[in-house]
């Protein structure tokens, strides 16, 4: 069942939640956390004077007698200062980081003293200890910076607490401090958690991009469809375009981006794409042999096809009429490879130019040549020289 819960603050504002009653304190600091400003582990909830538990359920509340005939929750929010006795804790755990696994809640859920702890815990190799003891939301963007600057600082991710995992801010610090020792695994598993605070942070995108981020036919439907994210995997890893959701592979921007990189992402592309001459284009000069998955109409294109050529002159092979009839187009091809005359459009096999050049870088191509030039002696001597 629903229940409302009214809470008010020392300062006199109110909020307003409608929640379920099996809900628990912990849950309602969580959503507090967004509209008040005030990070969960400095909450206190008061409820007729005593202060809730994090694990204390609504439920508990409503059956009690001084809210069973009401319709809502009345609770009190205060945010308890930092520990009392702070210096003395920090004195303590500069020597010994590991006297906070014992401690009370409210120093494990002190971020200075938690800073501290873990700095001190890099030099003891108490990290992975002192990191599980630590309440959620403890372990701030300082000391992500901290441990990411540690070689092996963010290795043993297996250990760190479920709640800690699920904190969208854990996991942005991480990703941005320390993107060199987390791999795509955990961009990818983590996404579907923090999918919108996630991509908004394209440079923490880029992190994980650099260290391996990629689409596989595994990965999450929402993050193959994410425009940004996509883009931006794409032009460091065009093979990931494969992947990408139905409407991404009609997005020109996406596709050029993927075929600069990879052109034989062409083959991905949507088919109104794989008609476009800029995109064609583009993968051609990446990679010749991505005419294979051009329009028809295109593999015949001149100015395409002597793109397609001048990267790999073996893509003379893919060419269409007319462009495999273009001299330039020939003429670019053989005098990388001479063989690729053999793919020469009618009537180019009895130009001399475009012959010399062909029996010049290889001398095999003679037998590709009309008969009248290979009964030429010039010819013949430029063949039998390579």
């Amino acid at each position: 069942d629903n229940v409302t819960v009214c809470i008010n603050t020392i300062t006199g504002r109110e909020v307003t939640l409608f929640v379920d009653e099996s809900k628990t304190a912990l849950d309602l600091k969580v959503d507090l956390e967004r509209v008040a400003r005030v990070r969960r582990w400095n909450m206190c909830l008061l409820f007729n004077e005593r202060e809730l538990h994090n694990n204390d359920t609504l439920r508990s509340i409503v059956n009690s007698p001084s809210t069973r005939a009401h319709a809502q929750v009345e609770l009190t929010l205060v945010c308890r200062s930092c520990v009392t006795d702070q210096e003395e804790w920090l004195a303590t755990v500069v020597s010994d980081p590991r006297v906070v696994l014992a401690a009370p809640e409210i120093v494990r859920a002190d971020p200075v003293i938690m800073f501290q702890a873990i700095h001190s815990s890099l030099r003891d190799h108490a990290l992975h200890d002192i990191w599980s003891c630590a309440l959620p939301g403890a372990i701030g963007k300082e000391a992500m910076q901290l441990i990411g600057q540690f070689p092996g600082g963010f290795i043993d991710l297996g250990g760190v607490p479920e709640e800690l995992a699920a904190d969208p801010l854990y996991i942005l610090s991480a990703f941005e401090f320390a993107p060199s020792q987390l791999d795509s695994s955990h961009f990818c598993g983590w996404f579907g958690k923090i999918k919108t605070e996630l991509c908004a942070n394209l440079h923490v995108v880029q992190g994980a991009i650099r260290n391996g981020l990629e689409l596989t036919q595994h990965s999450d439907d929402e993050l193959c469809a994410h425009a940004a994210v996509v883009y931006e995997i794409v032009q460091q890893d065009g093979h990931s375009f494969r992947y990408a959701s139905a409407e991404l592979k009609a997005n020109f921007e996406i596709c050029l981006a993927a075929v600069k990189h990879f052109g034989y992402a062409l083959r991905w592309a949507a088919r109104d794409l794989q008609h476009d001459l800029d995109i064609v284009e583009a993968a051609v000069r990446q990679d010749g042999h991505a005419l294979r998955w051009a329009a028809p109409a295109l593999r015949g294109n001149p100015r395409i096809a002597l793109a397609a050529v001048s990267q790999d002159p073996a893509a003379l092979a893919l060419v269409e009429e007319p462009a495999r009839s273009d001299r330039e187009v020939v003429l670019a091809g053989v005098t990388s490879d001479g063989y690729v005359l053999r793919w020469a459009g009618p009537g180019l096999e009895a130009d001399v130019g475009v012959v010399l050049a062909a029996v010049s870088s290889n001398g095999l191509a003679l037998q590709w040549a009309s008969d009248d030039l290979r009964a030429d002696p010039s010819i013949v001597r430029a063949a039998v020289s390579i």
